[in-house]
């Protein structure tokens, strides 16, 4: 899955508008649009945000790479494994 549709389709799901997830996260709802039209990416703080409100995908394309998140054996916590793509 691609951040742009992971964002808003997670934004969706948890019955979010922009501008209520745009406070949530502390940020603006232009760069809420702009994360959900594929313009620009969330920085790592924001992405850790965002995984903390929408939980983690099983795959996530990002900065031209792939990130899988696996669960730890018993913990309650993922593990995130990066592939880069060429492109």
């Amino acid at each position: 899955m691609k951040t742009d549709e992971w964002i808003r389709t997670g934004r969706q799901r948890i019955g979010y508008s922009r501008e209520r997830f745009a406070e949530v996260l502390d940020c603006s709802t232009t760069t809420i649009k702009a994360w959900e039209a594929g313009t620009r990416s969330p920085s790592v703080r924001y992405m850790e945000l965002l995984m903390t409100q929408l939980g983690m995908p099983e795959v996530l394309e990002y900065h031209g790479g792939r990130i899988g998140f696996r669960s730890i054996p018993g913990t309650n916590r993922k593990l995130a494994l990066v592939e880069q793509v060429d492109s």
